[in-house]
């Protein structure tokens, strides 16, 4: 069962990863108006791309509390059930060796 806490660092994760597909998608918008040449465009859209830039920024700072808290959370509760957590790692681990190997 999830607490405010991995409900909270998931929020943090989705949050930065919705940031970096929104900046993605302005690079884009920057990359299409070179290669069509016109450079008021360019300049039209990096100057969105450099705001979008700032306020997703600013939104992941905001996020870093979140995160912050998550991983207090977390910490604590390796510390409450070291065993768990080591049969976690191992499993994840496993899984992980399993997937990629060829």
């Amino acid at each position: 069962m999830k607490n405010d806490g991995e409900d909270a660092g998931a929020d943090a994760v989705a949050a930065i990863v919705a940031a970096i597909q929104r900046a993605e998608l302005a690079l884009d918008n920057i990359k299409q108006a070179l290669k069509s040449g016109s450079a008021g465009d360019v300049g039209a859209k990096a100057a969105a791309a450099a705001s979008t830039l700032l306020s997703e920024s600013e939104a992941l700072v905001a996020n870093s509390d979140a995160l912050n808290r998550a991983n207090a959370q977390l910490s604590g509760a390796v510390r409450r059930n070291p065993l768990a957590a080591l049969g976690v790692a191992f499993g994840a681990g496993l899984l992980l060796a399993l997937l990629t190997r060829g």
